[in-house]
């Protein structure tokens, strides 16, 4: 899993040098030999589990914040 993140990071690197936008992203990813696709792939379903569990976090976080900061309000 090390060595997958550490080619989708060089992948990663390397696209984003060349291009900008999604479209150019998407092309580019096309072009990549199979080997580094299934690296930038691994890569980015591990982003979006990170992504989501910290939607999740911050959600929580503010919702714990609201409920005190309406305590620390009423004088509780």
């Amino acid at each position: 899993m090390r060595e997958h993140r550490l080619l989708a990071e060089e992948s990663k690197k390397l696209i984003l040098d060349l291009v900008n936008t999604p479209a150019e992203i998407e092309n580019a990813i096309e072009k990549l030999p199979t080997e580094q696709l299934l690296d930038v792939a691994a890569w980015l379903d591990d982003y979006r589990v990170m992504i989501q569990s910290s939607e999740s976090l911050f959600r929580q976080l503010d919702a714990e914040e609201g409920h005190i900061a309406g305590q620390q309000w009423l004088g509780e």
